[in-house]
């Protein structure tokens, strides 16, 4: 699994590029997060190429947000689809995770 890292607003955003984060694509994903440096105050991961997210898919979101949490920096979910947000909500995620419907609507800071 490819995945982008973009630089916008002072923010880094996470964006796999493939469709699927399941048991086929997580390890890559995990790889990915083990090697990710995360300088910026906010992480976005954005969700919009991910059409199926199963438990595995879950565990690797949830290894990036601790990640991103270990060194003080914020985490956003955006553009989930409604099988992703099902999978969270399975697990009470969706109450602990900041889940935004864009890129851009997570973007915006907290105090606008």
């Amino acid at each position: 699994m490819s995945v982008e890292t973009i630089e916008k607003e002072g923010v880094i955003i996470v964006k796999p590029t493939e469709t699927c984060l399941d048991v086929k694509t997580s390890k890559e994903f995990r790889s990915f997060v083990q090697s990710f440096k995360c300088p910026e105050p906010m992480v976005v991961l954005d969700m919009s190429n991910i059409t199926f997210m199963d438990s595995t898919g879950l565990g690797a979101i949830l290894l990036l947000c601790r990640k991103v949490d270990a060194v003080g920096a914020e985490i956003r979910l955006a553009a989930l689809n409604d099988q992703a947000l099902s999978v969270l909500s399975l697990v009470n995620m969706t109450k602990s995770l900041d889940i935004y419907d864009s890129v851009e609507d997570a973007l915006v800071p907290l105090d606008a």
